[in-house]
Parts: C-alpha cells; structure tokens; sequence
C-alpha cells in the first residue's frame, strides 16, 4: 500500500469512529465493542498494511513548522482524549495541534476569521492543554499587547 493509500484508509477508518494511534510501535484501534462487524472490513485493511499506516500515525505525531513569529519551545502531546476549556474533548491531539497552529498563524496575521475568532493568547493556551509550549514573538502580533506571549510554566 502507498502512503497516499495508507492515508485514505486512515481517513476512512476516522470517518468510521475509529481511533488510531500509535502504541510502542504498534497500530492500536479503539471503537465500541459493538461496531466490531461494522469495521471489520477496514480494520483488515488496517491490518493488511500496517506498516504504512503507522509511518503515516508516526508523521502525524512529529512536530510541524511554525508559523513566521512562533518558536517551538515544547511537543509533548498528551494522550487523548484531552478535555480543553470551553467543553472541547480532544481525540486527536497531533491533528488538533496542527490546525490550531494554522489558527495561530491566521490570528498573528490579522485574519481573526480563520483563526476560529480566536485570540492569540487562547490559542496559546490551547495549544499548551495538549501539550505543545509555544513562544510568540512580541514584533509578529500586529497590534496587539506588545510583550512576548508563551504558555511557558
């Protein structure tokens, strides 16, 4: 199986209900006892080419590239699934990190809408719950508080 193909049965078993991720090297599924016949065809799949799936859980869980601004001070991820505030339960927290970081790059450029409307410091935060520790640069936050924001303890 290729990555891309390896990448498809992934979205297909998440799409599912299936939660996947990476044990001691190992593919381990979670999904309620009584889904077992409905996800028995993709969890064969998942099986057949174990390999490539785990390369593509493995690439999931490395840390991205920052945004212009952002150094990388932390990546820890927390193991799912992670309460975050505002009644948000996270399942997946490479993907949730990922995207927040997106939303974080939106928010330091000014695009508040494609950052969720969220702030800066709140994606910080965010970010943080799952374990990621992020430093902002005081000269990348247009008009905002001009001191260096990071969710350092």
């Amino acid at each position: 199986m290729s990555t891309t193909l390896a990448v498809e049965v992934l979205a297909e078993a998440e799409a599912m209900g299936l939660h996947l991720r990476l044990v001691d090297g190992k593919v381990k599924a979670l999904f309620a006892a009584d889904d077992r016949v409905r996800v028995a065809p993709v969890l064969e799949r998942l099986r057949t080419n174990r390999d490539e799936v785990a390369d593509v859980l493995r690439r999931r869980a490395d840390a991205p590239s920052m945004p212009p601004g952002v150094q990388l001070l932390s990546w820890k991820l927390r193991e799912p699934p992670i309460a975050i505030e505002r009644w948000s339960v996270v399942n997946d927290a490479a993907l949730f990190a990922h995207n927040t970081l997106e939303q974080l790059e939106a928010a330091l450029a000014g695009k508040n809408w494609l950052a969720g409307n969220w702030s800066v410091q709140e994606l910080v935060e965010r970010l943080e719950q799952v374990g990621v520790v992020v430093r902002v640069e005081a000269d990348c936050q247009r008009g905002l508080d001009p001191t260096v924001m990071t969710n350092e303890n």
